[in-house]
């Protein structure tokens, strides 16, 4: 217990550095890109022939996964259209033919490639080296080579080992894997990993082959952790924790002068950092999608761990698998982390991550063909001169096709306050708020972000504060308090407007008590209790109340030091109780207090 304790006391140290270049991403592209889905195609990049072809399919069929090769092969010839320059600079005569008698490999690749992000030209010379160097396997493996075309097209966005060489003062092994090599990887170990290669779609493979990690670290790896594959990310805790990096704050490591390999960190050691990178590379080096993955804990804290896709079952179709982590000390409340998307290289969330993996897994075909639709809205609405009316059934419709479809759900929410929307709100949102809330029950942070949009056709101030107490639920069923506060905060300003003080004020209270210890969001709800009750001087003896049944509850301990959050409540509480007069509460936990802090 005490390592651990320590260990999450590193993280500041231990990744600092890291955390502070993830955030400190281009602020104009975070404000274009803000966590978005990604959006491939513009209508005036449509001629008006694909146009034709898309309509011509009929609304009813347009939504059925049988149409979906319909729809791919002319989404194909569009790229081909567009980058036909490209591919022949790409690929020579012999090569387009290949492509050519093999058209269903030729599609699939032409739809992956993302033409907002990704450079087109290098993701298809990766793939005509790989047919040319292995001609006999790649058909088998496409899904495997569209992976590695779609991440090694920029191979400046691949992971690489460079933060930690500088952090542990090592030495670069060099002789680092390029694209081929990924590929060539996975055919010299075919009886091992050929099911995570021919069965995992492209999707999930850019987490594994978004690395350069040396063959001879690669064959080490999948020796010691191929036959414990199975949540094999505990593999974490196989690095020793180095206490000279950490008591050093940074200037000796073990692992200095020593080559930063994955044989040595599992011998040497290294802080949380090292432990991540560690337990990640083994796991793309034995097929497991895996990722490392940075976070800011409830006392604002740093730290890095692993998640990796625990695979159940997999068909060509359907994923099966649950999305787990070690490292992440659930006591420190690493809610939300962050990684960067191997395809695109922006910064993304692991809960994003998580909700994009489980739309391919439920069903790729809907996945793939959903996105497809989405590129095609707009020329297709203005083709069939679509009303607001049927706009809204299109979106609905590719909800149902793929309910975990982003852009779909924003293009509603965006909708909601056009008029003739708006005037059928109720009747039209009842259908589609029970399916939002049962789709991200489980994976609720996509909800926070367009919420505020999708229930504007409400007028109603009973009925707006029921979709938010429902929303505020979902969020505590969750165990999230940092998306529970959000909620309740806006609850309790609708609830203050319609003057619900005492209904804020329980609301607000129920929140609170339910986490009380998480030090980022207690602090902004007591805000909200604070200025409501200072805005009606009844309110006093409520709010004493509640800080009387709130400051006992919080643990006044973080591992075996005295906790800063505890602390912090504790002056809170004192100064409120001071100002409303309750002398006998101060005093008794200005003596709690003193205690407390005499054992730091």
């Amino acid at each position: 217990m005490r390592q651990t304790n320590r260990a999450c006391l590193a993280s500041a140290i231990a990744i600092g550095c890291f955390f502070a270049a993830i955030v400190s991403e281009s602020h104009a592209q975070r404000r274009r890109f803000p966590n978005q889905p990604h959006r491939r195609a513009a209508a005036d990049t449509f001629s008006d022939q694909e146009v034709n072809e898309i309509a011509a399919i009929g609304d009813r069929k347009l939504f059925s996964i049988k149409t979906y090769p319909a729809i791919r092969k002319i989404f194909a010839n569009r790229f081909q259209r567009l980058h036909g320059r490209q591919i022949d600079a790409a690929w020579d005569q012999s090569m387009q033919t290949w492509m050519n008698e093999h058209p269903e490999q030729k599609e699939i690749l032409f739809t992956a490639i993302d033409q907002q992000f990704d450079d087109p030209q290098n993701a298809l010379r990766v793939i005509a080296e790989l047919q040319k160097k292995f001609p006999k396997q790649i058909l088998e493996y496409w899904n495997l080579a569209v992976a590695i075309a779609v991440t090694w097209d920029q191979p400046a966005y691949i992971y690489d080992i460079k933060y930690h060489l500088r952090q542990t003062k090592s030495n670069d092994p060099g002789e680092h894997t390029n694209a081929v090599g990924n590929f060539e990887y996975f055919i010299n170990h075919e009886k091992i990993l050929k099911n995570y290669g021919k069965y995992l779609p492209w999707e999930y493979l850019v987490h594994v082959v978004n690395h350069k990690t040396p063959t001879d670290q690669r064959n080490w790896a999948l020796n010691s952790y191929a036959p414990k594959r199975v949540m094999f990310g505990k593999c974490y805790k196989d690095v020793p924790y180095d206490y000279t990096l950490l008591n050093s704050k940074g200037k000796q490591s073990k692992m200095s002068g020593l080559s930063y390999t994955l044989q040595n960190l599992n011998t040497v050691g290294g802080v949380c950092a090292q432990q991540a990178d560690f337990a990640a590379r083994v796991g793309k080096s034995i097929g497991v999608p895996s990722e490392y993955v940075t976070g800011e804990n409830a006392f604002g804290g740093h730290h890095a761990w692993v998640m990796w896709v625990e695979v159940k079952s997999a068909t060509k179709n359907r994923i099966a698998f649950s999305l787990e982590s070690h490292g992440r000390y659930r006591g420190d409340k690493y809610y939300v982390g962050n990684l960067r998307d191997p395809q695109t290289g922006h910064r993304i969330t692991d809960r994003q991550m998580e909700l994009r993996l489980y739309t391919v897994g439920d069903n790729t075909t809907a996945k793939r063909q959903a996105e497809l639709l989405m590129d095609s809205f707009e020329v297709l609405a203005r083709k069939k001169s679509m009303t607001a009316d049927d706009k809204f059934k299109f979106l609905q419709q590719v909800v149902d096709l793929c309910p975990g479809n982003e852009l779909a759900w924003q293009g509603i929410a965006e909708m909601v306050s056009e008029p003739e929307i708006k005037s059928k709100g109720r009747s039209k949102m009842s259908r589609v708020l029970n399916k939002f809330f049962r789709t991200f029950a489980k994976m609720p942070d996509f909800t926070w972000t367009i919420f505020d949009q999708l229930v504007a056709y409400e007028n109603d101030p009973k009925r707006k504060m029921k979709l938010y107490s429902q929303l505020v639920k979902v969020y505590q069923t969750s165990k999230r308090p940092d998306l529970a506060c959000k909620a309740q905060i806006v609850l309790s300003k609708i609830q203050v407007a319609n003057g619900k003080n005492h209904d804020a004020i329980e609301g607000l209270a129920k929140s609170i008590l339910l986490f009380t210890d998480d030090g980022r969001s207690m602090p902004l709800m007591l805000d909200e209790v604070e200025a409501i009750c200072d805005k009606d001087e009844k309110l006093g003896s409520q709010l004493i109340t509640f800080y009387k049944k709130f400051l006992p509850r919080i643990p006044t301990k973080r591992g075996s030091r005295p906790s800063k959050h505890c602390i912090k409540m504790y002056q809170r509480g004192i100064a409120v109780f001071k100002r409303l007069g309750d002398t006998a509460a101060a005093s008794f936990y200005q003596a709690k207090l003193s205690d407390l802090e005499s054992k730091k």
